[in-house]
């Protein structure tokens, strides 16, 4: 995962993002606040960790997607658009 709130929360409804600070340091994750190479991270990557956003929506979800990772949601909050698409095939 690679955005703000990492090291300090900026949303305005509660989140747990500093949690994917504790990952930053086992193989095979990426947690940062920002990296130049960013697009390159998640177009090497398997999955891709999609917290919840400032409210109820995530652009990360469609990250994940045109990077090609399967998107492992991290809200039961978020909305996923488009509801007649079969979610549960494709994410996690």
């Amino acid at each position: 995962f690679v955005g703000r709130g990492v090291s300090k929360a900026y949303a305005v409804t509660e989140n747990f993002r500093w949690r994917l600070a504790a990952l930053a340091d086992l193989p095979g994750f990426v947690i940062a606040e920002h990296r130049d190479d960013y697009r390159a991270v998640l177009g090497k990557s398997i999955f891709c960790l999609v917290p919840k956003g400032v409210g109820t929506f995530s652009h990360r979800l469609f990250e994940a997607l045109l990077a090609g990772c399967v998107p492992v949601i991290l809200s039961d909050d978020l909305r996923l658009p488009f509801p007649e698409l079969p979610w549960q095939r494709f994410t996690l």
